[in-house]
């Protein structure tokens, strides 16, 4: 593939689930309009939600998801604890990669039309296998059961990138001291700030946030583009 031009980067977390060329935009620079004109694949762009729409969407781009970006300063932590609930690196992965099934259909790619339920699914196992072997992922479980009641998991800089609870374990009040746990866990291995990003119609985990102290820095709309082969 020829040099990519200043404002774009590969993306081969999505390439390998949709099986096509993924790329991200991260500047929208005359050099990256004339190198859209004739690049297939697949593209995200993720701008400012205050940002005009048209000229994007006047290239292709629809719009799919509304991100909401969490942050807490340690000192402004809220947190809830039960002696019950711990966090561990201690688990077997399949479990893990199970609870994903069915549960983040508030993503992007839950809900662009254009991909299926199944693709959505993946791409999420397969963050989660390149978390583990990271050695960023952790099990949440609780009391005295041996099954994981879910997980967690940062990248580098602490940012909060995927957790969920196991089906068994929602609707019980228990979200918030597993979330405890995990931003302890990460206070506790010197990050100062926590910051995390979230879905817009994820109202439980926004509320959730909220609840330990976070706020909402920043706001993000994300578009998608598909170009086959003839264009």
């Amino acid at each position: 593939m020829s040099e990519l031009p200043e404002g774009v980067r590969e993306a081969p977390w999505d390439s390998r689930v949709l099986g096509k060329a993924a790329f991200e935009i991260t500047a929208w620079t005359a050099a990256v309009l004339e190198w859209l004109s004739k690049t297939p694949g697949f593209f995200t762009l993720k701008v400012p939600s205050e940002t005009g729409k048209g000229s994007f969407e006047s290239l292709g781009f629809y719009y799919c998801d509304t991100l909401l970006e969490p942050a807490c300063n340690k000192d402004r932590f809220k947190g809830y604890d039960d002696d019950r609930a711990s966090v561990s690196k201690e688990y077997d992965l399949e479990k893990i990669l199970r609870i994903v099934d069915g549960t983040f259909t508030h993503d992007r790619f839950h809900k662009d039309r254009n991909l299926t339920e199944y693709c959505a699914d993946m791409r999420y196992k397969y963050w989660l296998i390149d978390l583990h072997e990271q050695e960023r992922l952790w099990a949440f479980y609780y009391g005295g059961d041996s099954e994981p009641a879910g997980f967690w998991s940062c990248d580098e800089r602490g940012k909060i990138v995927l957790h969920a609870l196991a089906m068994k374990y929602r609707g019980r009040g228990l979200a918030k001291f597993f979330w405890t746990k995990g931003c302890r866990m990460l206070y506790g291995s010197g990050f100062d700030v926590l910051k995390s990003s979230v879905s817009a119609s994820n109202l439980s985990v926004i509320n959730l946030y909220f609840s330990l102290g976070f706020s909402i820095q920043n706001s993000i709309d994300v578009y998608h583009r598909f170009v086959s082969d003839g264009h």
